[in-house]
């Protein structure tokens, strides 16, 4: 079961490196997922025990945490009811991640992580979850301290140099969504470089469904033959 989740920042956790307003970050979406952002006006949090990667937060199959490359699936049990938004710390578009996550369909938004904070609503249940903003670590975990945990991914993960939004949520659910603002969180709307063929109707259709948005579609700067 999804359902709606209020979040609040939380933004000095402890022994975490705090991210700059300045910052610039990427999120690769396909159409539908950009569609629900901008008319639900919400961003997806996913469960992280989903996330493909096996030793994802540092654990191993099973759902249990390598804190060194020898840890015994006796240890630390993976802490469950934790969830994502993942997005990329690149200053500029991405070719790799285009060709991974969206192939010939698909949109990247631009925006920072200032403008991020403050697309995303903190108000209608303040004592609820609380969310971190968080760089992800490429390697072992070696502290076993929870955020820690949920901000870890093996080293063949690094080319996405990813930022990480993790809230803590109710148990047994796919993922959380938190209310965001589109025109405040969007500083661009790039179509995917690889579908060039529909990209004149893809950008009318969502001009239609988002006219304010019209002005920040920017061309690709990826060309090729």
């Amino acid at each position: 079961m999804i359902t709606e989740a209020a979040v609040r920042l939380d933004e000095n956790p402890d022994g975490i490196e705090p991210v700059s307003d300045e910052t610039v970050i990427w999120r690769y979406l396909t159409l539908d997922k950009f569609l629900d952002l901008i008319v639900k006006e919400r961003l997806y949090f996913h469960a992280i025990s989903q996330l493909p990667d096996q030793f994802e937060g540092g654990r191993r199959k099973g759902g249990f945490v390598l804190d060194t490359p020898f840890s015994s699936p006796e240890q630390v049990a993976v802490p469950e009811a934790s969830y994502a938004s993942c997005w990329s710390l690149d200053t500029e578009e991405n070719y790799a991640l285009w060709k991974i996550y969206l192939g010939s369909a698909g949109v990247a938004i631009k925006t920072t992580v200032g403008k991020l904070k403050e697309a995303i609503s903190f108000s209608k249940v303040p004592e609820s979850f609380p969310l971190y903003i968080v760089k992800v670590h490429y390697g072992f975990n070696e502290s076993g301290e929870r955020l820690r945990l949920l901000t870890t991914k093996t080293i063949p993960y690094a080319y996405e140099k990813e930022l990480r939004l993790v809230v803590y949520g109710e148990k047994d659910q796919q993922g959380l969504y938190g209310s965001v603002d589109p025109l405040k969180l969007i500083e661009e709307i790039r179509l995917s470089p690889f579908s060039h063929n529909y990209n004149e109707s893809i950008q009318t259709a969502l001009e239609k469904v988002a006219p304010e948005l019209k002005s920040r579609f920017v061309n690709s700067e990826i060309d090729e033959k």
